[in-house]
């Protein structure tokens, strides 16, 4: 439905896993982007609100496990699972070479 909307108003012809794609490079260019801008691991919290425990219910004194999940995130997008800096191998696939040079840089030998 959604690749439906979005090639009737593109007036592309993407498929679903085409648009899934698209969206795993938007992402990923939008981290690329902040990794050059100093954005780590470290960055990536919730607020203080999520990360209060439940006072009833089934969940009742829980909390998210954010390091826990956010190993599990970078590691699906293809980023490293320590720093969330996507690795090049990932920005290559995808289609960013260019932008893996920039967080990759070869190093030189002399």
């Amino acid at each position: 439905m959604v690749t439906a909307l979005y090639n009737a108003a593109t007036g592309r012809d993407l498929t679903p896993l085409q648009l899934l794609e698209t969206g795993h490079r938007i992402i990923t260019l939008k981290r690329a982007f902040n990794v050059r801008c100093g954005v780590t691991a470290k960055d990536d919290v919730l607020p203080s609100a999520l990360m209060t425990p439940f006072r009833s219910g089934p969940n009742e004194g829980k909390v998210p496990d954010l390091k826990r999940q956010l190993q599990e995130f970078y590691q699906f997008q293809g980023w490293d699972p320590t720093t969330g800096k996507p690795s090049r191998e990932s920005l290559e696939h995808l289609g960013l070479p260019d932008v893996a040079a920039h967080l990759w840089p070869e190093k030189v030998h002399r």
